[in-house]
């Protein structure tokens, strides 16, 4: 079974500002296979998630919550970016770094933004 895998750090390659990245580990899967995509995370949001809105013509993904809006901090790369493309929701799960557990998951919406 093929995977893709864009793991994410607290700090690499974060650019300037407050980004999601900046405050939790996030990691970001794709299946070919099955034409999914999961965003793992390591502890909850501060704030509760509303959506997400992925911007095609940047790659860029930016995590929208009751409080604020906050990027990803990267763009995504293309073989990850193609997962997101015509997607009405992606599954965030939320996991125990140690056992590699889900602890609790949910289904957010993505908004898609054609336009630049």
């Amino acid at each position: 079974m093929a995977c893709y895998h864009l793991a994410m750090s607290k700090t690499s390659q974060t650019k300037s500002g407050n980004t999601v990245r900046d405050e939790l580990l996030i990691d970001i899967y794709a299946n070919p296979v099955e034409n999914a995509v999961a965003i793992l995370i390591d502890r909850p949001f501060a704030s509760p998630l509303q959506e997400l809105v992925f911007s095609e013509p940047s790659q860029s993904l930016t995590f929208r919550f009751e409080d604020g809006d906050k990027d990803l901090g990267a763009p995504l790369k293309d073989d990850i970016a193609a997962f997101f493309k015509d997607r009405q929701d992606i599954h965030v799960f939320v996991m125990d770094m140690n056992t590699k557990e889900p602890l609790d998951g949910m289904i957010v919406p993505l908004r898609q933004e054609k336009d630049s």
